[in-house]
């Protein structure tokens, strides 16, 4: 089934549509939901952060946003909430998100030219590592990690961190447990952490205080 976007001009007005292939191909700007899941516990919060698929095209077995995936033709930013179901298999209302603004991605790999307004959403939840189930074709895992030292991580305070979760192997195991992780384990989306996740998580910490 071919996929289709809308393709926007640079200040995010409407131009055209086009595949999803082209789209990458020709570099043309699209609209994207993301969404940061904070799951909150009685004496310290985490954020979590999906484990991409190992055949993923870009970034693969890198940690990433909690949940993300391109707005089709015709959709708004609230339609993007799909992204919850299908990756995480929960479910949330907008009116739960808290809108975080728009980062402007523009950055390139081998295999495609990537140009995207990124819509940015913060969730806190109760949830469980347990309570999630992912797409597994798309996310391999899912870890936390704590919040405090996430931004230790981000600040440049600390070289590593610890990961907690889980992941399936290509036999399709779940295997829980730990992992030590440094920045270059994330899928910094423009090869720098200066970029979208200190945009990103900057902004949360504005928020939160």
């Amino acid at each position: 089934m071919i996929e289709y976007i809308d393709v926007l001009d640079e200040h995010m007005q409407p131009v055209g549509v086009a595949t999803r292939e082209e789209i990458h191909q020709k570099g043309y700007w699209h609209q994207t939901f993301h969404c940061c899941v904070m799951l909150q516990g009685e004496n310290q919060d985490y954020i979590l952060f999906q484990k991409r698929h190992p055949r993923k095209q870009t970034f693969p077995n890198k940690l990433d946003i909690s949940a993300a995936g391109h707005l089709l033709q015709g959709e708004t930013v609230e339609d993007g909430l799909r992204e919850l179901e299908e990756e995480l298999g929960i479910t949330a209302a907008y009116k739960d998100l808290l809108y975080l603004g728009v980062y402007k991605a523009n950055y390139e790999t081998e295999s495609l030219l990537n140009r995207e307004f990124n819509h940015l959403h913060l969730l806190k939840s109760n949830l469980q590592l347990s309570d999630f189930n992912i797409q597994r074709s798309e996310v391999s895992g899912l870890y936390k990690i704590e919040w405090r030292s996430f931004l230790d991580l981000l600040h440049g305070n600390k070289e590593k961190v610890r990961a907690i979760g889980f992941e399936y192997n290509l036999r399709g195991e779940k295997i829980e447990g730990q992992l030590d992780v440094s920045r270059e384990d994330f899928a910094a989306q423009d090869a720098s952490w200066d970029g979208y996740f200190r945009f990103v998580f900057e902004t949360i910490e504005k928020v939160l205080g």
